[in-house]
């Protein structure tokens, strides 16, 4: 979380460029003061960068609980990790579904690979 922050953080100030630049490319987005950016919530850190990415390389946050703790921690990943991590979530799953099954050695019934 707190590296996402940063991250994002790196990313805005690079992307507002010297506040001296006469000339500012418009790809870049708006140009932020040090002190702008200190007043800045995250959440508008945040609307700030998505205005400038990709639809795929939006972050999208949400407060979950951690593993091990009942305490939230806000998330945020892009379209892409989110699918990412469902799909390992899922194939971890069928693995284990599949040792369960089969035992480690193969030992027990094990049907074919597209029977799982």
């Amino acid at each position: 979380m707190r590296m996402r922050l940063v991250l994002l953080g790196l990313v805005v100030a690079a992307l507002s460029g010297c506040a001296s630049q006469a000339t500012q490319d418009a790809r870049l987005g708006p140009t932020f003061s040090a002190a702008e950016k200190e007043l800045m919530t995250d959440d508008e850190k945040l609307a700030i960068y998505n205005a400038q990415v990709r639809d795929e390389d939006k972050l999208e946050c949400e407060m979950v609980t951690v593993a091990g703790s009942h305490r939230l921690q806000k998330v945020c990943q892009t379209r892409r990790e989110r699918e990412w991590n469902r799909d390992s979530a899922h194939e971890a799953l069928r693995d284990s579904r599949h040792l369960q099954r089969c035992g480690l050695e193969g030992t027990g019934p094990c049907p074919g690979p597209n029977r799982l």
